[in-house]
């Protein structure tokens, strides 16, 4: 579960780098124009992650797998088992919030003009949505579902199938042994980076 929390963890994340989008009378219609843009590049890595998220969470499913992920704590945790089914199901609810939301903002962004009040309610949805999911939570079965890792690494570039985004996924693995400040400089490089794409 270590990768697909990795990849909860960038929505988190990524959500934090959305533009605001505020229809002040100060801002130029080129920098309105240049926050929809990034916006938009946003929406395709929601997208792109919700993908890999669902490919994961499949993956995880897999008899053996489920069966290898179940047993992992069984002895130290009475329900464990059930709590590892509830999660995945909390993913599953997470991925289907993040599909309607990302749809909203989508059509928003389709209309001409964008109506930036309607595109800032889509986006403030996307984000609590995520929010409210409780998966970036620190709960001690979340940490214990973060330190599991049932999948090598050749098995999740099978999985991903996605070139730039395992290649993230390792670079991501990297940052585990860097403090959080320098983890959060490292975030914000990555995400600038994509979003300048």
């Amino acid at each position: 579960m270590k990768h697909t929390f990795i990849f909860i963890d960038k929505l988190i994340i990524l959500l934090n780098y959305l533009p605001s989008l505020h229809k002040d009378s100060w801002m130029r219609v080129e920098e309105r124009e240049e926050r929809i843009n990034k916006l938009r590049k946003a929406i395709i890595l929601i997208e792109e992650y919700t993908l890999i998220l669902r490919n994961l969470i499949s993956n995880h499913r897999v008899d053996r797998n489920l069966a290898k992920l179940q047993k992992i704590h069984e002895r130290e945790i009475s329900n464990w088992a059930e709590q590892v089914n509830t999660i995945l199901k909390q993913m599953d609810n997470l991925l289907a919030g993040l599909d309607h939301d990302v749809k909203n903002v989508k059509k928003v962004l389709a209309d001409e003009p964008i109506n930036i009040n309607k595109l800032q309610v889509a986006v403030a949805d996307i984000s609590h949505g995520m929010y409210i999911s409780g998966l970036h939570d620190e709960e001690e079965h979340l940490i214990r579902l973060r330190d599991i890792d049932i999948f090598k690494i050749h098995e999740l570039k099978k999985i991903i199938n996605h070139e730039q985004h395992h290649k993230g996924l390792l670079k991501w693995i990297g940052f585990a042994n860097l403090t959080p400040h320098e983890k959060e400089i490292e975030h914000e490089k990555y995400f600038a980076n994509l979003l300048s794409r």
